[in-house]
């Protein structure tokens, strides 16, 4: 499998409109592609931050609402916090500390996946 060049989470969302809304404005990706067969659902979409991809599926073949956990590393998770804040996501939860040296936010989109960010924790 040498010649695998990215991997790209499918989320299966319930409302494509709805979905591309939450992760572009609250979450800040930018859209690339909206497909719909039959408007609005069911529907794909693929989300981007920087060349990081994310494809959003209100199609019934590609999964369970609420099913997805996807963990997203950054640099700065207070950072991260800050912006999420003033991009208007409400009750973004302060970070937390966890035992394997990771300082994490978890955010659940509106259709109950869960979307995992975190940063290394730094030496005190």
């Amino acid at each position: 499998m040498s010649n695998v060049t990215s991997v790209v989470p499918i989320i299966k969302v319930r409302d494509i409109t709805s979905a591309v809304k939450f992760y572009s404005a609250q979450l800040g990706f930018e859209v690339l592609s909206v497909f719909s067969r039959d408007a609005p659902n069911p529907g794909y979409a693929t989300v981007a931050l920087g060349a990081h991809h994310v494809h959003l599926s209100s199609f019934p073949g590609d999964g369970v609402d609420g099913a997805a956990r996807v963990y997203f590393h950054v640099s700065d998770i207070n950072r991260l916090r800050s912006e999420l804040q003033l991009a208007g996501l409400r009750e973004v939860p302060e970070p937390m500390d966890q035992d394997w040296g990771q300082h994490e936010i978890y955010i659940t989109d509106p259709d109950g996946n869960q979307l995992r960010f975190g940063a290394p924790r730094r030496a005190a």
